[in-house]
């Protein structure tokens, strides 16, 4: 999978920024070349385009979303919900403030609406609840210790 690295763009997928089913070198070429010039048609001339990021491509299961967002009153506030689409389409994300403990995590998870789905459903194994939340953890302890990190979602 090839995906376009730039602050600027939000909805990779709605300006050509996502790319998959890339099965060769030249593939990933022309994905990058096709990405370079057709996306800053497309956006502002001051906007920054980083690069690209080139990931394996997962064949199963369900993408989550983590960022942090530091309140200018209550610090560092870690999010959680489903990825991808469904992030804006559900709307069904959770805010807790950092740094978590391995309780607070959990809760977190289990406090949206789609627990369910994560959990596994209909046949439908579900995924390892603790080392989603174990990175949610992480990631509360990271941006706690390092204020430096700004908003990341």
């Amino acid at each position: 999978m090839l995906k376009i690295w730039s602050p600027e763009i939000i909805h990779k997928s709605d300006v050509g920024g996502v790319k998959l089913g890339l099965k060769s070198r030249q593939d990933v070429r022309d994905a990058f070349d096709l990405m370079m010039y057709r996306i800053p048609l497309q956006l502002d001339e001051d906007a920054e385009i980083v690069g690209v990021l080139v990931q394996e491509m997962v064949k199963s299961g369900r993408e989550v979303i983590l960022g942090m967002k530091r309140d200018p009153h209550f610090g560092p506030l870690i999010m959680f919900g489903m990825g991808g689409i469904f992030v804006e389409v559900l709307k069904d994300v959770a805010f807790y403030l950092a740094p978590l403990t391995a309780d607070e995590a959990k809760q977190m998870l289990m406090s949206t609406r789609t627990y369910q789905l994560l959990k596994g459903t209909r046949g439908q194994e579900g995924v390892d609840i603790l080392a989603v939340a174990e990175s949610l953890q992480r990631l509360s302890q990271l941006v706690t210790e390092f204020p430096r990190f700004r908003n990341s979602m």
